[in-house]
């Protein structure tokens, strides 16, 4: 393609894009961006409120092992761990 045709086509299409957002308000675009930009703070401040504290892994053993499906994988307090290494 020579510059010729290359310029040609270029300048279609710049005007064909500048049709197609010939209707809109410039004004109005930079008032929906600002907005945007609000809600999405206010989102992010509403998640970090709802966030449960963090829980080191012990904790969290100690959270899973306490629940009634664990219980028959806790062992009787006289009984020793066997190891299946030997």
């Amino acid at each position: 393609m020579d510059e010729a045709t290359f310029d040609h086509r270029s300048h279609e299409e710049l005007q064909a894009i500048e049709d197609a957002f010939a209707d809109v308000d410039p004004d109005q675009v930079i008032r929906l961006s600002s907005e945007h930009r609000r809600l999405l703070s206010a989102l992010r401040a509403m998640t970090q409120k709802k966030k449960p504290p963090a829980t080191s892994f012990a904790e969290a053993l100690a959270r899973q092992a306490s629940n009634a499906g664990w219980a028959a994988l806790r062992q009787s307090p006289g009984r020793r761990a066997t190891s299946s290494r030997r």
